[in-house]
């Protein structure tokens, strides 16, 4: 189970520097960011936004490594697969 918590905690890091990076790339094509808390943080913190979305997916890697069961691994991996879907959505906003 540990072998596959940590699987599950480095992907999900991943996906989150995957989301920031598609997040960049939609902005910077003219795209407008649609999560309110999101926009506020990009108003607010300028550049340094990712900070505190990559504080999310680093606080679910160290709760799925804490906790390496079947509901926590599912639920983090769900949220990782959600955050994948927008990521790729970013990605294709970005190349129109």
């Amino acid at each position: 189970m540990e072998s596959l918590a940590s699987a599950i905690a480095a992907i999900v890091v991943a996906v989150g520097v995957f989301d920031c990076d598609s997040t960049n790339k939609s902005l910077a094509a003219g795209n407008v960011e649609r999560n309110p808390l999101m926009a506020y943080l990009q108003r607010t913190l300028g550049r340094y936004w990712v900070v505190p979305k990559m504080a999310v997916h680093f606080v679910a890697a160290v709760i799925v490594l804490a906790f390496p069961i079947i509901p926590v691994m599912g639920a983090v991996t769900a949220f990782a697969l959600i955050i994948g879907v927008i990521a790729y959505n970013n990605y294709l906003l970005a190349g129109r």
